[in-house]
């Protein structure tokens, strides 16, 4: 079995991150060496991933703050970083996180130890949730993911893919949609179950609901960007088709991710700010085009799956039904509370 490459090394001036755009063919690393090219990074895909974003922005803010060490600095990079990925919470929360610290008179060593804390946290937070969600998929033997939810997201084994791995002794096969525009099911999912010799097949998005007629789908699971008080789920575009074909077959359907993706203050779907992408990222990919660019496209990045079509929730804290979701904010509560 070959190893996954870190999607993040911080070399204390350096944040290395793995080119996501050029894998599979090649694994390379973008050096950001300043608060700007990170936030490049996160704006032109360089990596991607809820909970990989948020821990990137923070080492953003630490090059930013190396710089210039002040609050009013600190929310000029903050309110750049969110406006770049909206729908994502735990960008939300790291920043969070940090701003607390400086506000109670924090030292720059005590943030940078605090942005290690919250990788490390994210990485626990990723074998909890595949050691939680082995308890209900032990039974499956064919599973559908969609967009990538694995090491290459998050630091850790994943979410929805960590529970494929934890699981991995059980399950016959994965489908893995290619999640257009970006393909990052084709190219970053597929290349994680190549590197850990898990079966696969890739399918077109749109190839999802015929499979689950046919009985070929046991369970679909995919990770999360946001979820609200009351249990909407910004995830990559395509999961709410999932979820609706899911419950046409009486398939289960199952969404996992850290607490750190629970926006707990957000209630009603109405409320998410969802991500709209450049219309150039459907229109091609690399020097080849399939559409001209002066015909007019609509690109939502992020939807939102009701918590109706949801079966569990699978978290770092235990597996909840939609309608348990207080339980999990008392999770939280507590967690913050012991911090």
């Amino acid at each position: 079995m070959k190893r996954i490459p870190e999607p993040l090394i911080f070399t204390g001036k350096v944040l290395k991150i793995l080119d996501q755009r050029k894998l599979p063919f090649k694994e390379t690393y973008y050096e950001a060496k300043t608060y700007s090219d990170v936030k490049n990074a996160i704006k032109k895909m360089v990596l991607r991933g809820a909970p990989l974003i948020g821990i990137a922005g923070a080492y953003a803010v630490i090059l930013g703050l190396r710089k210039k060490f002040n609050l009013q600095n600190f929310y000029q990079m903050k309110n750049e970083l969110l406006s770049l990925r909206k729908t994502a919470y735990n960008l939300h929360y790291s920043l969070l996180r940090i701003e607390n610290l400086i506000k109670n008179g924090a030292e720059f060593d005590e943030i940078l130890r605090e942005i290690s804390k919250i990788f490390e946290e994210e990485k626990r937070r990723c074998e909890l949730i595949g050691t939680n969600g082995k308890k209900l998929f032990s039974r499956f033997k064919r599973i559908l993911t969609h967009c990538n939810t694995g090491k290459l997201a998050t630091g850790g084994i994943g979410t929805a893919l960590g529970v494929i791995y934890k699981t991995r002794k059980n399950i016959e096969h994965v489908f893995v949609t290619e999640t257009r525009p970006y393909f990052q099911g084709a190219r970053l999912t597929a290349y994680e179950l190549s590197k850990t010799k898990i079966p696969f097949t890739i399918i077109l998005d749109s190839e999802s609901a015929f499979l689950m007629q046919q009985g070929e789908i046991d369970a679909v699971i995919v990770g999360a960007d946001r979820i609200t008080n009351d249990g909407y789920v910004a995830n990559k575009i395509g999961t709410l088709s999932l979820a609706i074909c899911a419950k046409e077959f009486n398939i289960p359907f199952y969404v996992a991710a850290p607490i750190s993706t629970f926006d707990f203050n957000l209630i009603n779907y109405h409320n998410i700010p969802i991500e709209q992408r450049e219309s150039k990222e459907m229109k091609g990919w690399g020097k080849t085009k399939w559409i001209p660019e002066n015909y007019k496209s609509l690109y939502f990045s992020f939807d939102i799956t009701p918590p109706d079509l949801i079966r569990y929730f699978i978290t770092d804290v235990g597996n909840f039904k939609p309608n348990e979701i207080e339980k999990i904010k008392r999770f939280d509560s507590l967690e913050k509370k012991n911090k």
